[in-house]
């Protein structure tokens, strides 16, 4: 579905993303039910056509409003995607 829509904020004003991965599991801006991560390519969603606008939070939370007409950010923008079960890029 993800692949389909993009992230999207639904009932949020902001897409929720954490800056990066670490060892230690406590990620601010990722639930512990994670089970798929999409890294997104911020510099293409931000100076490519749609001008995605993105902010940090006080604690290094990712935020964006996502696309304006959609409020999500499409799959295009997509660096990859991976299944933490697995540990398999989808």
């Amino acid at each position: 579905m993800i692949l389909k829509g993009g992230l999207n904020k639904m009932a949020r004003q902001h897409i929720h993303m954490a800056l990066a991965m670490n060892k230690d599991g406590v990620i601010s801006g990722m639930r512990n039910s994670c089970q798929i991560v999409v890294e997104v390519n911020m510099d293409k969603a931000a100076f490519g056509p749609h001008k995605i606008p993105f902010y940090i939070s006080s604690n290094d939370v990712v935020l964006s409003p996502g696309y304006a007409d959609t409020g999500a950010i499409p799959a295009e923008y997509f660096r990859s995607v991976l299944d933490l079960g697995s540990k398999q890029y989808v």
